[in-house]
């Protein structure tokens, strides 16, 4: 047995999320009901999770298999993946390597777009909003989530994750008609990114005060922030080793 990368990237408009669900179409079934055409993978792992209607740029694999002939094998995977999933390699890695805990950093993007600057085929990659954004305040707002802080407010429930995290990175820029948030941490918690921006423009449109934004990072006695932004403006787009 070896041990191999797959990278991949996907719309994630029709799956129920990345990890495998019984009864529902999700990334790793369609990768793994063509993968087991050309070997017989084992400890398959993703990087991280994404939730349903979340994409990715760049999601990552590991798993162990013996193939022969990779190159060809690799071109037979890409042509049996479907139209929403794109198969950009697959290498030998050491037997050390996994997708999920060897990664150094990841990186999020959440685009959004104003309804008097969007089209219809903008909803399936962008959360549509009335209000324009004031991207100074939310700057400054976002700063607040750069360093360590524990995000059990901002984060769906899950006892088994640390929730005491370090951010790297936390902005907004504005790409002609585009509002694009870019977060960068080595871990994330289920929903944390969504839960971040949906608060910031939660402030932005008045419905949060920039106070209780801030009153939850950390004070883990708090309510979680009742503000999560949709899931189709979600990528991940790039995982670091």
């Amino acid at each position: 047995m070896k041990k191999y990368r797959l990278d991949l990237a996907y719309d994630g408009k029709d799956f129920s999320g990345s990890q495998i669900q019984p009864g529902k179409r999700t990334v790793q079934g369609e990768v793994l009901q063509h993968l087991s055409k050309i070997c017989n993978p084992d400890s398959f792992t993703f990087s991280g999770r994404t939730d349903s209607g979340v994409h990715a740029r760049q999601q990552v694999a590991s798993f162990s298999a013996t193939i022969d002939d990779l190159e060809t094998k690799a071109h037979s995977l890409e042509s049996m993946t479907p139209d929403d999933i794109t198969i950009k390699k697959i290498k030998r890695v050491p037997m050390n390597f996994n997708a999920r805990y060897s990664a150094k950093l990841r990186v999020y993007k959440y685009f959004v777009k104003i309804i008097s600057n969007s089209h219809p085929t903008d909803r399936g990659n962008h959360w549509i909003i009335k209000e324009d954004l004031n991207l100074n305040n939310l700057n400054e707002l976002s700063k607040n989530f750069i360093g360590n802080n524990d995000y059990t407010n901002y984060a769906k429930k899950d006892s088994t994750r640390k929730t005491d995290l370090v951010i790297s990175d936390a902005k907004w820029i504005k790409r002609n008609n585009t509002y694009i948030f870019t977060i960068e941490g080595r871990a994330f918690l289920w929903q944390m990114v969504r839960n971040i921006v949906g608060s910031l423009i939660a402030v932005n449109s008045g419905l949060l005060t920039e106070e209780d934004l801030l009153k939850r990072l950390n004070d883990t006695s708090l309510p979680r922030v009742n503000h999560l932004a949709p899931p189709e403006g979600l990528y991940l787009w790039r995982v670091k080793y």
